[in-house]
């Protein structure tokens, strides 16, 4: 496996398969950052400027697409975590 990408751009549509894709890869430690800032109660607007990089203000629909699954790396993280 490559290094992780600390803080890459993300795709309007990421994978939506159940297998691990590389994108799944290159972006785990965004999906990590997107969960944990979930978990902590974070305003979307914020995650949406610092870990995908779109101006919630300039591209609303965009920054908040609706409909939002858990990827698929996160699920696999969970099953590995025991969650």
């Amino acid at each position: 496996m490559k290094p992780l990408l600390l803080n890459p751009d993300v795709a309007d549509l990421g994978p939506n398969g159940d297998e691990l894709t590389v994108y799944d890869e290159e972006h785990t430690v965004t999906h990590c950052r997107m969960l944990d800032a979930e978990t902590a109660g974070a305003d979307w607007r914020e995650v949406a400027r610092i870990f995908l990089h779109i101006d919630p203000e300039a591209e609303g629909e965009r920054a908040r697409p609706p409909g939002i699954r858990q990827p698929p790396v996160a699920r696999e993280m969970d099953f590995a975590m025991g969650l």
